[in-house]
């Protein structure tokens, strides 16, 4: 074997080794490329001088109204976390002036970030340093630190600067973006993408079934109901109970809380109705006949006794079909 194989199967394997060294070669890189962009890279103000001042709210104003506290570009919109970490970096910056030693600060969050990202997350306590706020106005905390509804600026957005406002702002496009995660996120997780139900069917495929079968004189008719649930899990416990659920042989028999959580929130921004989760239901009825001796003949071409232009009135008048049979009944005797 070749040191070429040796050195693939070491960083394209799952080993030990070859983890320590990727993430090694990732992070250093990573800090290489950071420290090239403070370097070289302009400094751009979007929001370092409002939080500077948020905090100055906060530390130097004593104010504990959390919708009081806000910036040139806008009120707070982040938990209280927010706020004791800038009160930080507003005593180790100089009160926020000294822009290249936040810069650094940022660039060591950042690559500790990469590495202990989850882990820090989890261990965070969010109620604690937000005491001071819930104590003094919870609804004002709550409300502004933790607002769902709200949409990014267009003009503060960088990666997105490409596309039209209008297309930022859209909602669609957050839907779409959503959707894209899902996407990635079954194909990362479980190696594709893959329906979870069974195929719909169409009236149309049933009738062609039924004749191929060798029924005649088939009929079809079809209902469509609409239930509300609570949830996405209700729904699918549903289609489970039913027997709708995945019914092909090669299907995947489990999925992801990870993917139910996403495609919950998905289903949810898209078609929520009074806290409800709409699903529409098609109930097809058909009838077929076997070929037989008793099986209904159509009539025979010519022998209707009433047009087709005095259905609507039938239906608005029942008792009007008796009289157009009578009448052509009498046409014919004489």
């Amino acid at each position: 074997m070749s040191l070429k194989d040796d050195v693939l199967r070491l960083l394209f394997t799952v080993n030990d080794k070859g983890f320590i060294l990727m993430s090694a070669a990732v992070f250093f890189v990573d800090a290489i490329i950071t420290f090239l962009i403070i370097q070289r890279v302009p400094y751009t103000e979007i929001d370092w001088s409002t939080y500077m001042q948020q905090v100055e709210c906060f530390t130097i104003k004593n104010i504990r109204n959390y919708s009081e506290i806000e910036g040139d570009t806008g009120p707070v919109v982040y938990p209280a976390g927010h706020l004791w970490t800038y009160s930080v970096f507003h005593a180790l910056t100089n009160a926020g002036k000294n822009i290249r030693a936040a810069q650094y600060i940022f660039m060591g969050l950042y690559l500790l970030n990469l590495l202990a990202a989850l882990r820090l997350y989890y261990k965070s306590n969010k109620v604690y340093v937000g005491l001071p706020f819930l104590i003094h106005d919870p609804i004002s905390y709550i409300r502004r630190s933790f607002d769902l509804g709200r949409v990014f600026l267009f003009k503060w957005t960088v990666n997105w600067r490409f596309l039209p406002e209008e297309i930022f702002l859209s909602p669609r496009l957050h839907l779409a973006l959503l959707s894209f995660h899902l996407v990635v996120l079954m194909m990362e997780r479980t190696g594709g993408v893959g329906l979870h139900v069974s195929p719909f069917i169409k009236p149309q495929d049933i009738g062609s079934l039924l004749n191929k079968a060798g029924f005649d004189l088939v009929t079809l008719d079809s209902d469509e109901i609409q239930v509300g649930y609570p949830n996405m899990m209700a729904l699918m416990y549903d289609l489970q109970l039913m027997a709708e659920s995945h019914c092909t042989f090669t299907r995947s028999r489990t999925i992801r809380k990870d993917v139910l959580l996403a495609a919950d929130a998905i289903y949810k921004a898209m078609y929520e109705k009074d806290d409800r989760y709409p699903a529409t239901f098609r109930v097809i009825s058909f009838i077929g006949w076997k070929p037989g001796p008793n099986m209904p003949k159509p009539a025979k071409r010519g022998s209707q006794n009433v047009s087709f232009k005095d259905l609507g009135k039938i239906v608005e008048d029942p008792r009007l079909l008796e009289k157009l049979s009578k009448k052509e009944d009498d046409s014919e005797k004489k």
